[in-house]
């Protein structure tokens, strides 16, 4: 409700003074009623419905990019393992001593080791789940007293006893 006496200011409205009591007046509300009487009589944006009518928040489609994900994630692995390596190369310059003792060269060759195989886990993880699509079962014709429906596959009428033959 904020958010559309918000909306209403910016687009003028509302005064700044008028925002600021109907929001306090919406943080003390107890029924929806009493939010829906905040914004009864702020004129409606044209082509805009008004907050007090939608039942739900209308907010914009987030794409799904599982793939963009994944390679995000893939891609901070094989930094944790490109980090791993150039540690191993300050332990082990040559034949001179390095700045980090020679005992950690194994466990950051392992830490190496585990960032690749879980980047390449995750990477994959997220290609089959991707290749993989899901399709949401249609929901049953509801066919009431002297009623029919179409079914939507052979055009046949469907009434409550079932198909007609």
């Amino acid at each position: 409700m904020i958010e559309a006496l918000k909306d209403a200011f910016v687009s003028g409205r509302l005064t700044r003074d008028e925002l600021g009591v109907r929001a306090g007046q919406a943080l003390t509300a107890r029924t929806y009623a009493d939010l829906a009487a905040l914004t009864a009589d702020i004129p409606a944006e044209p082509g805009v419905v008004p907050a007090s009518v939608r039942t739900q928040p209308v907010r914009p489609p987030r794409p799904s990019r599982p793939l963009a994900r994944a390679a995000a994630r893939s891609g901070g692995w094989l930094a944790v393992a490109l980090g791993a390596v150039q540690l191993i190369h300050l332990a082990d310059p040559g034949p001179t001593a390095g700045s980090i003792p020679r005992a950690l060269i194994g466990p950051l060759f392992l830490v190496a080791l585990a960032a690749i195989v879980t980047a390449l886990a995750s990477l994959g993880s997220a290609a089959v789940s991707a290749s993989i699509r899901v399709t949401p079962a249609r929901p049953a014709p509801i066919c009431g007293p002297g009623r029919a429906r179409r079914r939507p596959d052979d055009g046949r009428p469907v009434t409550r006893a079932g198909p007609s033959r």
